[in-house]
């Protein structure tokens, strides 16, 4: 057995593919063994039959090598590297270069490649083998840009900046994602209200941080990948139940408290009209922008020019471009990410990992949500706070937190035909 089973490792390129593909020969060696001797053969002669009746080991080893090896998911792969080309467009679109911003996007095109690349080769099993060292780093952040010394604030949000720069704080949801993942999938021991506390402690301190948009999307990955993973329905209601009453509490209390300037701007996206030369400036303009876009080609509005010149198309990227470009160009970008969408659930329900499904329905949500809210902003239906379409906006950090997320999706299709622990999705998968 032992030298069938070389001969059919020896045709196998992938290092866990062959461990996976021992494991699952010998097992089935062994049984057929068994089922020999029962019928009166000897232990020898029970193991050359065994080994017999899988045929030639070295044809045997090149097709488990083409059924259990890394494969890549090129449609994906390939719309994401169009997003990240595309998210040079608006510096294109900008008349008068500001302030080097084209040479910073170039590099930040160039660093989100390597983010990227790097996300999708490392095996993700072992990403989450070091769940408690990414929660420690998360946590140890938000922590850390709560005190003034490590702190820069900008335009009201706070921002983690231990070296005089600034990081975005999306980047620290990258962090919780595998450390949670982790917790869920790997922790032997979970008890209720330490898992309450690891959804509710980033959410507080990204709140109060004024990362909003950060704080919802970790919540909702929270949530969603607590019901993937949980098989008892009486532990899904009951943190269902205790996540809602918190909600409820959070948003009731923060309205309480919410600065003036916070209810104003609320009031302007409201009654746009009525505060047309205050905090209803920038939603007037949206209205504007949109009444004069056309489906090809730039539009007619005057302000176009002047939210570029205020550095507005950073958070209006996508209003920005259904002006310059018109409608269909614009939704047909929007259509990349649609389709990129339904890959990432296509992995998600392939993979048979459970820690691999899991982990992309929560890459997939931290992309999701922010994307349906810058959406919802740039076209009015939403009031304007800082906040960035994903993939198309300026900003090096946040074009590297985004990569890595597609790239730790691509990593899970990768490995689907190789993975050691199926979880508990089940055995057994199609060849890609």
């Amino acid at each position: 057995m032992d030298d069938f089973l070389a001969r059919v490792l020896g045709q196998m390129k992938s290092k866990a593919g062959r461990e996976l593909v021992e494991k699952e020969l010998r097992h089935h060696l062994n049984e057929s063994s068994k089922a020999y001797k029962k019928a009166g053969y000897t232990e020898e002669e029970a193991s050359a039959k065994a080994v017999q009746d899988m045929g030639d080991p070295d044809d045997l080893g090149l097709k488990m090598n083409r059924l259990h090896r890394p494969v890549m998911d090129w449609p994906l792969l390939i719309v994401a590297g169009l997003l990240l080309a595309i998210s040079m467009l608006p510096v294109f679109l900008v008349k008068n270069e500001i302030g080097g911003i084209m040479t910073y996007q170039w590099l930040s095109l160039f660093a989100s490649s390597i983010v990227l690349v790097g996300c999708m080769l490392f095996p993700y099993e072992k990403l989450l083998s070091w769940w408690k060292i990414w929660l420690a780093m998360g946590m140890g952040i938000l922590l850390l840009t709560l005190m003034p010394i490590f702190s820069l604030t900008v335009n009201g949000k706070v921002y983690f900046s231990p070296l005089g720069g600034t990081m975005d704080m999306m980047v620290v949801n990258f962090l919780l994602l595998l450390g949670w993942i982790g917790y869920l999938l790997i922790a032997k021991r979970k008890p209720l209200p330490l898992t309450i506390l690891l959804v509710w402690l980033p959410v507080m301190f990204l709140t109060f941080l004024t990362h909003y948009i950060a704080a919802f999307a970790y919540f909702s990955l929270s949530l969603f990948t607590y019901f993937l993973k949980s098989s008892k329905q009486r532990e899904k209601i009951t943190f269902l139940l205790v996540n809602v009453c918190l909600l409820v509490i959070a948003v009731t209390f923060y309205i309480s408290i919410a600065p003036q300037h916070q209810i104003d701007r609320v009031l302007g996206w409201l009654r746009t009209e009525q505060y047309s030369s205050s905090f209803g400036y920038i939603p007037f303009i949206n209205q504007d922008l949109l009444q004069h876009s056309v489906f090809f080609g730039r539009g007619s509005s005057q302000f176009a020019q002047t939210m570029v010149e205020l550095r507005y198309n950073t958070d209006l990227v996508l209003l920005f471009l259904i002006h310059e470009i018109g409608w269909v160009p614009a939704l047909s970008i929007l259509a990349l990410f649609v389709y990129a969408i339904v890959r990432f659930v296509r992995t998600s329900r392939r993979t048979p990992d459970l820690k691999g499904s899991v982990l992309v329905i929560g890459a997939t949500t931290l992309i999701v949500v922010p994307l349906m809210m810058g959406v919802f902003m740039n076209i009015g239906w939403l009031p304007i706070i800082k906040h960035s379409v994903p993939m198309l906006s300026f900003g090096i950090g946040q074009q590297m937190y985004y990569s890595g997320l597609i790239g730790i999706i691509l990593n899970v299709y990768r490995h689907q035909y190789v993975v050691i622990d199926r979880g508990l999705k089940g055995a057994g998968t199609k060849a890609p």
